[in-house]
C-alpha cells in the first residue's frame, strides 16, 4: 500500500562569502616649469595627486595617504565603498633642489592605508619617478694679455673664464683644451654649480715665426662631467662652444717714467682705471699679471698729499725706508729708482697692454727685488725696467 507520509523538508545551506579587503594606490606627478624655459630650476615644483581605489569586496574606512618626501594634504576618507575610487582628496607638492636636478629625477614612495570592517589593516604603495629636464652647459670666454707683441721671447698670458651656463652641477675634471698651449685649471672638489665660474690660465712664448706671420691665433674649449651619468661614459662629457683669440704683432708702446711723473692726472687714471683722453684704462688691478695696487704688500700713496691715494710726481710709496733724502743709503737710492720705474712699467701695462721682454713675470720679479736687499740685482732691475719704459716711448693721448 502507498504511504501517505509527507517527506521531510530540507533546510537551505548557508554558504559564507569570502571577504577580500584590498586597496590600490596610483601616484602621479606633474613638473611645473614656472619660467617656461623647458628645464628644471631650483625652487620650481612638482605637483602630486593620489588616486585610491577599493579593489576588494568590503567597505574600507579611515583611508589615508602618507609620502616619504612630502606632506600630503587631504583625508582621511571616512569610508571607501567597494569599487569606488577617489582621485581628488589627496594632493601634495615638492620643491625641486639642485641635487634633484643633478640626479635628473625625483623618486619618492607613497603609501595608502585603511581598515576593513573587522579593523584589519590594508595598504598599498606606489613608487613614482618624476623626470627633471636637464640642460648641462658650459661657456668659455678667452682673453689674451698683452693684446700685441713685438719681440721673440715675449710671453702672452691667456685667461679662460669657464662658466656653468646650464642647470646641473658640472663635475670634475673641468679642463680647457687649447690648440696651441696647455691650460691649467683650479681644482673644484664640489664641482661647478650653475652660474659659477673658474678661471684657467696658460702662457705662450713668441717665436720668430710669430713675428714673420704677424699674428698668433688659437682656439679653446672647456669640458666637464654631467653628474647624472657614469663619468667613464663619453656621453657624460659637457663641452663648451669654442672661442678663438688672435694676438697681432705690433710695435711696443710705452711712455717713460718722466712722462708719467709729469702727467699725474693721466697716471692716476691709468692706475685706478677709467675713461679719458679718448682712451679706456682697465687699471692695474685688472691687469692679470699685476692684479693689485700694492708694492711690497703696501698701498701706493702720495707723500706730497698725506692721506691721499693719488699718484704724484715722484711716485712715492709708503714702503719702509731706512734713510731720507741726502742721508739715503746707496741701497735705498737704488730701491727708490726701481720703485719709480716699476710704477711706470705697471702704468704702461694698464695703458697699452705692454709687457717687458722676458714676459709678464718681470713685474713680480722687479717687485720682489725692490722688497729685498740685493743692491746689485736691484740696479740690474732698474736698467731693465728703464729700458722697457723707454724702448717703446710712443703712446699718445688726446
Amino acid at each position: 500500500a502507498d504511504s501517505e507520509e509527507t517527506p521531510p523538508t530540507e533546510d537551505p545551506e548557508e554558504v559564507p562569502v569570502p571577504k577580500n579587503s584590498a586597496i590600490e594606490l596610483v601616484k602621479t606627478g606633474v613638473f611645473n616649469d614656472r619660467d617656461g624655459d623647458g628645464f628644471a630650476d631650483v625652487g620650481e615644483t612638482i605637483s602630486y595627486s593620489f588616486t585610491v581605489r577599493n579593489i576588494g569586496n568590503v567597505t574600507l574606512r579611515e583611508v589615508t595617504v602618507i609620502d616619504l618626501r612630502i606632506a600630503v594634504n587631504g583625508g582621511p576618507l571616512a569610508a571607501l565603498a567597494v569599487g569606488a575610487s577617489d582621485a581628488t582628496t589627496f594632493t601634495g607638492s615638492y620643491v625641486v633642489t639642485q641635487d634633484d636636478i643633478d640626479a635628473g629625477k625625483v623618486d619618492n614612495l607613497a603609501t595608502v592605508t585603511g581598515k576593513d570592517p573587522q579593523d584589519n589593516p590594508v595598504e598599498d604603495t606606489d613608487l613614482h619617478n618624476q623626470p627633471l629636464p636637464q640642460n648641462p652647459a658650459l661657456t668659455l670666454v678667452k682673453s689674451a694679455f698683452p693684446t700685441s707683441y713685438s719681440s721673440v721671447g715675449q710671453v702672452i698670458s691667456y685667461g679662460y673664464l669657464v662658466t656653468n651656463s646650464g642647470n646641473v652641477t658640472i663635475n670634475q675634471p673641468i679642463t680647457v683644451t687649447d690648440d696651441k698651449v696647455t691650460a691649467s685649471c683650479p681644482a673644484e672638489p664640489a664641482g661647478l654649480a650653475p652660474g659659477e665660474s673658474i678661471t684657467c690660465t696658460a702662457e705662450y712664448t713668441i717665436v720668430q715665426g710669430d713675428l714673420d706671420s704677424g699674428s698668433v691665433t688659437n682656439t679653446a674649449y672647456a669640458t666637464g662631467k654631467n653628474p647624472s651619468k657614469d663619468p667613464n661614459d663619453p656621453e657624460s662629457d659637457v663641452t663648451s662652444p669654442t672661442d678663438t683669440e688672435t694676438v697681432h704683432a705690433g710695435e711696443l708702446v710705452t711712455r717713460t717714467q718722466g712722462f708719467w711723473s709729469t702727467h699725474p692726472m693721466l697716471a692716476q687714471l691709468a692706475w685706478d682705471g677709467g675713461s679719458g683722453y679718448d682712451h679706456i684704462f682697465p687699471g692695474v688691478e685688472a691687469v692679470s699679471v699685476i692684479g693689485d695696487k700694492l708694492i711690497c704688500g703696501r698701498p701706493v700713496t702720495s707723500e706730497m698729499e698725506p692721506g691721499s691715494n693719488q699718484l704724484m710726481g715722484g711716485f712715492w710709496s709708503d714702503i719702509a725706508k731706512k734713510s731720507d733724502k741726502a742721508d739715503r743709503s746707496a741701497l735705498d737710492q737704488a730701491r727708490m729708482q726701481l720703485l719709480q720705474q716699476l710704477l711706470a712699467a705697471e702704468l704702461n701695462a694698464s695703458a697699452f697692454g705692454s709687457i717687458p721682454v722676458g714676459g709678464s713675470g718681470k713685474f713680480a720679479e722687479w717687485e720682489g727685488l725692490l722688497c729685498g736687499t740685493d743692491k746689485a740685482a736691484i740696479i740690474t732691475a732698474v736698467e731693465e725696467a728703464t729700458f722697457f719704459n723707454e724702448s717703446g716711448d710712443s703712446g699718445t693721448f688726446t
